[in-house]
């Protein structure tokens, strides 16, 4: 049993890579000019949804008692490190847009894009974590996942 669960998580794992920064790709294909500046849009897409991957993996984990496990602390050090990553994606995302990064930092979206998704979906989570404070663990797991919907709504919205 614990073979063919691993088969299929690894046909999971790699199916998933794909689908999590498809949307990015897609959109960034299209002529809007937002989405065609982005060009990191798949990369910061797929950091995103590893994040939320483990916050929802971690949520469930916590849900369901399995929290006191190896498996649980392994699943929260990498959303941890996948939260830093996705940090130094936006970040280099946001650089290379430059100017037209506008409808998400300085815009109408700007107060959902900054407090929303960067600071409570992903530095208040970090330094939850980092910290060690013991909050319960629903509570940062999810904030990560609506910040990763909030990564998502601001990137459509913006050329709205």
């Amino acid at each position: 049993m614990a073979r063919l669960r691993r088969r299929l998580s690894l046909i999971g794992i790699i199916s998933g890579f794909f689908i999590a920064a498809y949307t990015g790709v897609l959109l960034s294909a299209t002529a809007m000019p937002f989405w065609r500046e982005a060009r990191l849009m798949g990369a910061l897409f797929l950091a995103s949804g590893a994040s939320t991957g483990m916050a929802a993996i971690s949520l469930f984990l916590y849900l369901f008692g399995e929290s006191a496990g190896e498996g649980y602390k392994k699943v929260k050090r990498a959303d941890r490190y996948a939260i830093m990553f996705e940090l130094v994606v936006l970040a280099v995302f946001l650089a290379l847009l430059g100017g037209a990064a506008g409808p998400i930092v300085s815009g109408h979206l700007a107060p959902l894009f900054w407090g929303g998704l960067v600071v409570a979906g992903l530095v208040i989570p970090l330094l939850l974590d980092v910290s060690g404070l013991r909050l319960p663990g629903a509570v940062p797991a999810a904030l990560v996942l609506v910040g990763g919907f909030i990564l998502r709504y601001v990137i459509v919205m913006a050329n709205a």
